[in-house]
């Protein structure tokens, strides 16, 4: 048990994130993280186990818990992990995505969650190798029934969008109205060189990918998002609700980041719900009124090694 709760700590601990390791020394964590793993192999353990990924509880006990689940194959652990989808914070649900996926047994929960609306593909971020453990279940059925959420048809109308874009994007642009594009489209949440706000994924390290990938993503935010960066929803217990990325954790509190960087800290006490959102916090339809020269110059500043900041 000792063995498991290690492997649990140190696995948060690649995080990297100084605030997170800090707070691995509480004693109420730590007590907290003992019971979870207690519960592996207890009579009744899958019911506890999932009761801990409800709105309260800290991403590092989600992600303690889901590691646990993992001993309890049965199908009906699979679908209980579905139903508190919402509840499940963007540190934890990576992991659980690759157990509903790996695990034959809960593949077919996945599949009906996502025929019922209860999770959309995109929230799945699923790689090539997860897709491919899908799309060739040896269920045909469960594989046919797989093939109709990744074969992009939810997104044929944006695809058409991003198509003719693509024919007849230039060859070149313009650096510098490509800096005043993402000044005027991207910074407000993204980060690039020495411009920007850190509030989506940081595109300082994504120089490799291509004008089709990058336009794909503008257009079409919600085709894949990042697990990390889930939108989550804060409800206040007078009904004032607060949208963001979770930044921070503790006991006492959680920090939302949002647009332009504003960060928003909500004590606990005063949330009556915690739940993610399945759209991602950048908005659909920031295409609107672009040349494709505009997209050219606005693809070579987020292609550039050292975009200049003025």
């Amino acid at each position: 048990m000792r063995l498991l709760l290690l492997l649990l700590i140190l696995s948060f601990h690649a995080s990297g994130n100084p605030a997170d390791e800090a707070r691995l020394v509480d004693p109420r964590i730590a007590a907290r993280l003992e019971q979870i793993a207690a519960m592996r192999a207890k009579p009744g353990g899958t019911a506890k186990l999932l009761e801990v990924l409800n709105d309260f509880e800290l991403t590092v006990c989600q992600s303690a818990a889901v590691a646990a689940l993992n001993e309890h194959p049965d199908p009906e652990t699979g679908k209980g992990l579905l139903h508190r989808w919402r509840s499940i914070k963007p540190g934890a649900r990576i992991n659980a995505v690759q157990l509903l996926v790996a695990r034959s047994e809960w593949r077919s929960a996945l599949i009906e969650a996502l025929e019922k609306g209860g999770v959309l593909p995109a929230e799945l971020s699923l790689n090539q190798t997860q897709r491919a453990l899908l799309l060739d279940d040896k269920n045909s059925d469960l594989a046919k029934r797989a093939a109709k959420f990744f074969e992009r048809k939810e997104f044929a109308g944006r695809k058409k969008i991003i198509d003719t874009i693509l024919k007849v994007l230039p060859d070149e642009g313009n650096l510098h109205d490509g800096n005043e594009l993402y000044r005027q489209r991207c910074l407000i949440c993204h980060r690039h060189g020495r411009l920007g706000n850190a509030v989506g994924p940081d595109l300082s390290g994504e120089l490799k990918r291509t004008a089709e990938e990058f336009i794909t993503n503008f257009v079409d935010p919600n085709l894949v998002i990042n697990p990390s960066f889930v939108t989550c929803e804060v409800t206040r217990k007078n009904g004032a609700k607060a949208l963001g990325i979770l930044a921070e954790e503790s006991l006492e509190s959680v920090t939302l980041v949002k647009g332009i960087g504003l960060r928003e800290v909500i004590p606990w006490q005063e949330i009556a719900s915690f739940q993610t959102t399945p759209k991602s916090l950048m908005q659909e339809g920031l295409e609107s009124g672009l040349s494709p020269t505009d997209f050219r110059s606005l693809v070579e500043f987020l292609q550039s090694v050292d975009p200049p900041a003025e």
